[in-house]
C-alpha cells in the first residue's frame, strides 16, 4: 500500500504541472487491480473589484513624492516616517580623543539625514520639494498605523517646540549634484540629503550649534548616555524620528530602502570621524498615502474586468466554488486545485504589474497583515506574475478549498443539530467561500542550503496596476481546475 500511495502522489504532481484538459484526467492512473483512481473537473470562479481599507502601513520600503497615475489621471502623494537606531556605547570615539571647539566644548562639523532609494517612478528630472520634520513622540510599536489620512494623521506627531527641525529640500531622482564618478561606483545607491546644520533647541529649550552637536552632548552626558544603549530608550528620550513630507512638485516618486543620519566631527589628529544612526524597516518605517477616491471608485465599478492596484488601493475578491467542488465527492481526496488569472491589456497605462499576489480568506485579510503573518501554503498562497503568458497562477490551493468546506460544513451542521432555523437562515445568507487576491511585497531570506524562504509579507505600496479577466457565475473565464483521487471501485 505504501508503494501505491507513493505512485499516486507522484502521478498527481505530474498531472498538476501539465496542460492536459480535464477530459483526459478521468482515466485510472494505474490498472484497475490497484484500485487507485483519479478524476479531473473544472468549475467557474466569480470575481469583482473591491476597495482596500484599513491598510497597514508596515512596509519593506518607504515612498516619497507625488506622481500622476497614467491609467486614471489621478494623483498619488506619498510621505513616510522613519525612526533611527543607535549603535550603542561605541557610537562616538572616546571623549578625550575628540577635538573640541574654541570654547573647549563638543561641537559637530555637520549633520545630515540621508535617504537612499534603489529605484524611483516617473521622470528622473521632475523636481519634488519635501520637508523633514522632527517628531515630538515616537510612533508606538504596540499600535497599528494605517496609510490613509482618515485613519492616521502624522502631523499630530510633528514636533512644534521652538527650534525644532523642519528642513526643506528640493531634489530630482537623477540627483545632478552627484558626479558621474560617484554614480559609476559599484556600491553607489542614489540618495537625497537633508542638512541638519541649523541651530537646534531641544524640548527643554536648550540651544545647540546643530542637531549633530545635540546628539554628541547627549551621548557624553552621564544623565542621558544610557539612552543610546537601545532603540526604545533612544527613540523615547533622544530622537523620536522624522516625518518626511512631500509639499510641492509632481512627476516622480522615490522607493526608499534605508534612512541614515550622519554626524561628522574631528579627532585631535585633525581626522574626520563619523557617527551614524540607521533607519530600516526593522526600526519602523511607515508610509502614508493620499489618493483620488473618485477615480478609484470608477475602476471598482467597472463590470468588464477586475483590478489590482497599488499603492494598496484595489484588490480582487473571488468566490471559490467550494460546494460544487465537493458535491458528490465526500469520499474522495482533493489533491490539486489550480487557478490561473489572465491579465488584460492596459494600453493607457505605463505602470508595471504587481510582482507577487497573495490569496487568503477574505474575512482574514486585515488580521493577516495586522498580525504580521506570512503565507503558509495551507490557508494563504502566493503567485508571481508570468510575463510570458501574461497571467498569475496559484498552482495548488487544495488545502484552502478543503478547509473552507470543512469549516462551513461543521458550522452549518451544528446549527442544524441545534434546530435554530433563524440562525441557520442567517448563516446561509452569508458568504463563506470568498477569498481576497492582493498585491504584496514579499521579502525572502536565503538559508544555508541556498534556497529562499519567505520571511515577510506586507502590502505592496509601490506604483503597480493589473487589469484582470472578470470571473462570472456562468461561463466564467476563470476556472478552478481540480484533481480528485479515491481508492476502491471506479
Amino acid at each position: 500500500m505504501k508503494r501505491i500511495l507513493f505512485f499516486l502522489i507522484t502521478a498527481v504532481i505530474t498531472l498538476a504541472a501539465c496542460d492536459d484538459t480535464t477530459d483526459t484526467l478521468g482515466s485510472s492512473l494505474v490498472g484497475t487491480d490497484n484500485q487507485v483512481f483519479t478524476k479531473g473537473d473544472a468549475f467557474g470562479v466569480a470575481s469583482w473589484s473591491k476597495r482596500l481599507t484599513k491598510v497597514n502601513s508596515r512596509s519593506a520600503y518607504g515612498y516619497l513624492g507625488k506622481i500622476k497615475d497614467s491609467e486614471t489621471n489621478a494623483y498619488v502623494t506619498c510621505n513616510f516616517m522613519t525612526q533611527l537606531r543607535p549603535m550603542g556605547n561605541s557610537q562616538f570615539i572616546d571623549y578625550d580623543k575628540i577635538a573640541l571647539n574654541s570654547n573647549g566644548e563638543l561641537e559637530a562639523d555637520s549633520c545630515t539625514l540621508l535617504i537612499y532609494f534603489p529605484t524611483h517612478y516617473g521622470d528622473s528630472l521632475s523636481r519634488i520639494t519635501a520637508v523633514a520634520h522632527e517628531l515630538k513622540t515616537p510612533y508606538r510599536e504596540d499600535q497599528i498605523y494605517y496609510i490613509d489620512a482618515a485613519d492616521f494623521t502624522p502631523k499630530d506627531m510633528i514636533a512644534d517646540h521652538e527650534g525644532s527641525i523642519h528642513t526643506a529640500l528640493s531634489f530630482t531622482p537623477a540627483n545632478q549634484l552627484h558626479s558621474g564618478t560617484q554614480k559609476a561606483g559599484g556600491n553607489y545607491t542614489p540618495y537625497i540629503s537633508f542638512s541638519l546644520n541649523d541651530k537646534y533647541k531641544d524640548k527643554q529649550g536648550v540651544e545647540y550649534h546643530d542637531y549633530g552637536t545635540y546628539l554628541m552632548k547627549k551621548f557624553f552626558d552621564e544623565k542621558s548616555k544610557g539612552y543610546f544603549s537601545g532603540i526604545y530608550e533612544f527613540n523615547n528620550n533622544i530622537c523620536p524620528g522624522f516625518y518626511i513630507e512631500t509639499v510641492n512638485g509632481l512627476g516622480s516618486m522615490l522607493k526608499i530602502s534605508v534612512t541614515q543620519l550622519y554626524v561628522y566631527y574631528h579627532n585631535k589628529n585633525n581626522e574626520v570621524e563619523i557617527a551614524s544612526f540607521g533607519g530600516t524597516q526593522e526600526v519602523m518605517q511607515k508610509t502614508t498615502i493620499q489618493r483620488d477616491e473618485t477615480e478609484l471608485q470608477k475602476m471598482i465599478d467597472d463590470q468588464t474586468c477586475t483590478y489590482l492596484k497599488s499603492p494598496a488601493s484595489i484588490y480582487t475578491e473571488m468566490e471559490l466554488p467550494v460546494q460544487k467542488v465537493w458535491e458528490g465527492h465526500s469520499g474522495d481526496s482533493l489533491n490539486v486545485a489550480k487557478l490561473t488569472i489572465p491579465c488584460l491589456a492596459t494600453p493607457n497605462s505605463t505602470i508595471g504589474k504587481p510582482t507577487t499576489l497573495l490569496m487568503l480568506p477574505a474575512d482574514e485579510l486585515q488580521s493577516f497583515f495586522d498580525n504580521k503573518k506570512t503565507a503558509d501554503g495551507v490557508m494563504s498562497f502566493t503567485a508571481t506574475y508570468n510575463s510570458t503568458d501574461n497571467n498569475y497562477t496559484f498552482n495548488n490551493i487544495a488545502t484552502l478549498v478543503t478547509r473552507l468546506y470543512q469549516k462551513w460544513a461543521k458550522s452549518r451542521q451544528a446549527l442544524v443539530d441545534a434546530g435554530d432555523a433563524a440562525a441557520l437562515a442567517a448563516f446561509d445568507a452569508k458568504p463563506h467561500f470568498n477569498v481576497a487576491v492582493v498585491p504584496i511585497e514579499a521579502t525572502y531570506s536565503t538559508i544555508t542550503s541556498g534556497s529562499s524562504v519567505l520571511m515577510k509579507v506586507t502590502y505592496d505600496l509601490s506604483m503597480t496596476t493589473a487589469k484582470l479577466a472578470k470571473g462570472t457565475k456562468e461561463n466564467s473565464p476563470l476556472q478552478l481546475n481540480v484533481i480528485y483521487s479515491h481508492y476502491g471501485k471506479q
